[in-house]
C-alpha cells in the first residue's frame, strides 16, 4: 500500500514534505526530504515515512576522526586486586556484581562548536504534505503545479464579507 499525504499524492524517496505533528503545536513541524518509506502500513496506521531534516547541534571532540582517549571515570563491574568481579550479597536472592566508578581512558565529550547536521526523524502520520516531487524522468513538480496555486491565491483575495461567493462554476457543471 503507498503512502500518500494529507492531501492524496503520493509520498516517494526523494520528495520535499512538511511534516507537523497532530497536537497542534506547530513549533514542531519540519520540512525536509524523504529519507525513506516503509512498505508496511493499513487502513488504520499508514506507511511510516522517515524525512532528513536540517538540524544545529554540538560538535564534540571524540566526533573528530582519530581523537585521542583521556582519562576519566566510567562506570562498570567493580574488580578486586587479582581482576575478580566483586559480588554483593541481596536480601532476596542470593548475589550479584557490585557496580561503581572506576578510572579509566574514555571518549572526550567536551563541546568543541556547533553545526548543522543533518537529522533523520519520523514524519508526521497524518499532517504530512508534499511539497515537491522528486526528479522523475528529469522532471521535478513544483508547489505550483501540485496544489494550483493560482486558485488558492484567487481564494485568498476574495471579499469574505459578500453574501455569496463568486466563484467559476466546477468543470463539467
Amino acid at each position: 500500500m503507498a503512502r500518500k499525504d494529507m492531501f492524496g499524492t503520493e509520498v516517494e524517496v526523494g520528495d520535499i514534505v512538511f511534516s507537523a505533528p497532530n497536537s497542534g503545536n506547530y513549533s514542531n513541524a519540519d520540512v525536509g526530504i524523504v529519507h525513506s518509506v516503509s512498505d508496511k502500513g493499513d487502513k488504520w496506521t499508514p506507511a511510516r515515512v522517515m524525512i532528513r531534516v536540517p538540524s544545529w547541534q554540538g560538535v564534540y571532540a571524540y566526533e573528530i576522526p582519530g581523537a585521542p582517549l583521556v582519562k576519566g571515570k566510567k562506570y562498570e563491574k567493580l574488580r578486586d586486586e587479582n581482576g575478580n568481579v566483586i559480588m554483593e550479597e541481596s536480601r532476596w536472592s542470593g548475589s550479584y556484581p557490585k557496580y561503581g566508578y572506576v578510572d579509566a581512558m574514555v571518549k572526550n565529550d567536551a563541546k568543541v562548536g556547533e553545526d548543522w547536521r543533518w537529522r533523520i526523524i519520523q514524519g508526521a502520520w497524518f499532517n504530512l504534505i508534499v511539497l515537491r516531487k522528486g526528479q522523475v524522468d528529469g522532471e521535478v513538480k513544483t508547489l505550483e503545479e501540485l496544489f494550483n496555486l493560482t486558485e488558492l491565491s484567487g481564494r485568498l483575495t476574495m471579499d469574505y464579507t459578500t453574501p455569496r461567493p463568486e466563484l467559476p462554476k466546477p468543470e463539467g457543471k
